[in-house]
């Protein structure tokens, strides 16, 4: 059915070119016709006509009509009304119609048009195939190995960069999809969903964009049950810590386990390079944002695309979990997989982790903030009207359009990194810095990293001595209870009967329970403490005494402790305040109650300490990043008065690493400006090759497809010639936009199979390669259009 629908497609559009739309037929008959641009056939009849050697589909698509249903045509859709949806949404395209015939909406229509619509969506697939077979780009990986020209395409003499290119990863859960059950109340009256009644419906989304949800599955908890018994991985990650602990969540399970029951997609999984285009996706299925999506991206990728620097919320735990899985690991070490945490979300780290995995600090990551999937899903989240209610495949081709759309004409058409140039020359211009006097800030760093280092857990010797500490308190409390209760006289009891002997025994019986209460009290203090004392090796006669040395320095450890513990829960608290509020561009207010109890708490055990600096509500209002918290908690060692602790010296510090990524951005800019004009050229030439060459072999049809595909390809080439000529005026532009030589296999004479197998030779089989480059699609304008064009 595919080949002949294409075939039809090919001899309306062929008969446009010709200026002749008449046709070989052999019956004729009336079908109720939906065309946007001619109110009155929405309620009028079309004169449809069969063709001698066609059924009624292929025969109504030859006339650039799309039927609803394959055999019997109740209602079809002209060619340019479903291309003018194709930019659109279906609801109110349709109502939008409606109400421009002057009609009702009618509520069959809907459906009617859905099933058009697909049927116009696979016919456009299977041409936007044929063609990539015809230029040599169907291979199973060529999408994603070509995917960004300024982050993939090489161009020769180019240096080469470490990382070779950079990309993001993240889970939205705004494209969800309802899962339909038939619902049904209890005899107790309480809702609850029963049987599925989704109709089965197992096509695959098209184009390359996702991984199917059986080879995610492999990376999930106990998926690879048999790898992990031969398998060992690096000690270097099996016991490294990585520097955030459990103290950064992302997208926690209890946020999405009552979704679980309503939803069969809770959201959607996606990997993008730098300049934001889509290089593969996953459904998250009945979860939140598990490690398993993660791990399938990573691996698809590595092995696809070889090295490259990853930015991801939770990057510090995540390397570690790629080099510590079996199926992860072997391809990671291979290649030196990297992945830092982002910019923003960094600041929610621990400043150990930030020293180790912010791209400032690392080299190599230039100006790149790894934050471009906010953005990203902040346009793909007006999809959820659509996918929110669809079925599983309908859900999956609406996001592959959407983002196959974005690729085309958002990303590619706005490299806005390349513009990047003239702010990074300002920024090294206002740093001034001699660079011969610059040695120290690494110095300072690698100190910082140091003492940091010693901060993630407490000796287990001094947790000891700590919990005796407290417990001899308890103890001392316990004694002095017992003692009083203990001291308690015994009275005689009043004579039976008389009007105080109830009363007296209801007191005594109280007085007794509260006795037993603190005796039991005291007797388990007793037992635990000649426990620790066991484990403490602290000998009969040896127990500490308020006042001896030992008892005053576990006084100050545990003072040290509630000091860093109330800490913890103010930077956790301005940690979320911070996240929460920049993104509704709000600062943190007065009202937050729980912020400041926090901070008197905090200011209570500072002074406790004595030797804490307390903070003011004031200070915590201006507060915008977090590294002092981490200095504040260095209390094993005097930091305090080192050069790299200084305010000061910590501003210029980070100016010093800024002016470094400064300098290593204008190096990948000036190499990703030469590749992209090296493409726009190369790709602008080998398109072109192709359309002449199938002009001059009499197939006009082929080449108008390939004409357009090259008019797709370069629709914004002019205005990137201009944004790159004003670049290379600026004062201090070090780059070039004149085009170089590509490496790519593809040329003027032949195309990149991308890593696919041989294809089978054309004449093969004759009629199915004639049949399918014949079908090109010229339905995205409408007739009257076209004729104007031949």
């Amino acid at each position: 059915m595919d080949l002949d629908l294409d075939d039809g497609i090919n001899d309306y559009e062929a008969a446009i070119l010709r200026g002749n739309t008449r046709m070989d037929i052999s019956a004729a008959g009336e079908v109720p016709l939906g065309d946007m641009l001619h109110p009155s056939e929405l309620s009028e009849m079309y004169s449809a006509y069969l063709s001698k050697h066609g059924t009624i589909a292929p025969s109504l698509v030859r006339q650039g009509l799309f039927p609803c249903t394959p055999y019997f045509a109740t209602v079809v859709f002209t060619a340019r009304t479903l291309n003018t949806f194709h930019s659109l949404r279906k609801q109110a395209f349709l109502r939008s119609v409606s109400d421009m015939h002057g009609v009702a909406p009618r509520p069959y229509l809907q459906t009617q048009f859905s099933a058009a619509y697909d049927l116009f969506l696979r016919v456009k697939e299977v041409v936007r195939h044929r063609v990539a077979q015809l230029l040599g780009r169907d291979g199973p990986n060529w999408r994603l190995q070509n995917a960004c020209p300024a982050c993939l395409y090489k161009v020769e003499g180019e240096a080469a960069l470490d990382p070779p290119f950079f990309l993001t990863m993240d889970g939205n859960n705004s494209l969800k999809r309802v899962e339909r059950r038939e619902g049904y109340t209890t005899a107790d009256g309480v809702k609850v969903s029963g049987e599925y009644v989704e109709a089965i419906d197992d096509r695959a989304a098209p184009r390359d964009y996702y991984i199917p949800a059986a080879e995610v599955d492999r990376f999930a908890k106990g998926g690879g049950e048999e790898l992990l018994k031969g398998f060992l991985p690096d000690p270097k990650w099996a016991e490294g810590t990585d520097g955030c602990g459990d103290g950064w969540q992302n997208m926690k399970e209890h946020v999405t386990q009552k979704a679980r029951g309503v939803y069969a997609e809770t959201g959607i999984f996606g990997a993008f390079c730098r300049h934001s285009v889509c290089l593969l996706i996953c459904d998250m299925i009945r979860s939140g944002e598990l490690a398993k999506y993660g791990l399938a991206a990573t691996f698809h990728l590595i092995s696809v695309l070889g090295k490259y620097r990853l930015g991801y919320d939770i990057g510090c735990k995540f390397e570690k979990w790629v080099y510590t899985h079996p199926l992860t690991a072997r391809a990671a070490l291979e290649h030196g997989f990297e992945a830092v945490v982002g910019a923003f979300h960094g600041t929610g780290h621990k400043r150990l982790c930030q020293v180790r995995k912010m791209p400032i600090y690392t080299t190599g990551s230039g100006l790149e903030a790894f934050e471009n999937m906010e953005s990203v899903f902040s346009k793909s989240n007006a999809l959820a009207g659509t996918t929110r209610h669809a079925s599983r495949f309908h859900r999956q081709r609406d996001i592959v359009e959407y983002f196959a759309h974005a690729d085309n004409y958002d990303a590619l058409a706005g490299i806005t990194m390349l513009a990047r140039a003239d702010q990074l020359l300002e920024a090294m211009d206002g740093l001034g810095l001699d660079r011969a006097d610059k040695s120290v800030f690494s110095t300072w760093l690698d100190a910082e990293r140091a003492a940091l280092e010693k901060l993630p857990t407490d000796p287990p010797e001094e947790t000891l001595q700590m919990e005796y500490y407290r417990k001899l308190v308890d103890l001392g409390v316990s004694q002095d209870n017992a003692d009083k209760v203990l001291a308690v006289r015994i009275i005689a009891s009043p004579p039976m009967g008389s009007p105080e002997y109830d009363e007296f025994n209801k007191r005594t019986r109280k007085e007794e329970a509260e006795r037993r209460r603190v005796l039991d009290r005291h007797e388990r203090c007793v037992t635990v403490v000649e426990d620790l004392e066991r484990r403490l090796d602290i000998g009969a006669g040896e127990r500490w005494t308020p006042g001896s040395e030992e008892w005053v320095a576990a006084a100050t450890l545990t003072r040290e402790y509630q000091y860093r513990k109330s800490l913890d829960r103010l930077q956790s608290l301005i940690v979320a305040r911070l996240l929460e509020l920049s993104k509704a561009n709000m600062a943190i207010q007065a009202r937050s109650k729980s912020l400041k109890t926090a901070l008197t708490l905090y200011n209570a055990a500072a002074e406790n300490l004595g030797d804490r600096p307390a903070l003011t509500w004031e200070e915590i209002l201006e507060m915008g990043r977090l590294e002092d918290f981490d200095l504040l908690r260095l209390a094993r060692e005097d930091i305090r008065d080192v050069p790299w602790a200084q305010p000061g010296a910590r501003s210029t510090l980070d100016l010093y690493f800024q002016l470094l990524r400064a300098e290593e951005e204008r190096e990948r800019l000036n190499i990703e400006i030469k590749r992209w004009v090296a493409w726009m050229k190369e790709e602008q030439d080998f398109l072109q090759h192709h359309e002449h060459r199938l002009k001059e072999e009499g197939q006009a049809a082929r080449a108008l497809q390939v004409h357009k595909y090259r008019m797709q390809q370069g629709r914004f080439y002019g205005l990137h010639q201009d944004r790159l000529l004003k670049l290379s005026r600026l004062p201090g532009f070090t780059g070039s936009i004149e085009p170089g030589v590509g490496l790519s296999a593809e040329n003027q004479t032949g195309g990149d199979d991308g890593g696919a197998q041989d294809v089978d030779d054309p004449s093969d089989d004759e009629a199915d390669t004639e049949a399918g480059f014949e079908a090109v699609l010229n339905v995205a304008e409408d007739r009257d259009g076209a004729e104007e064009g031949s």
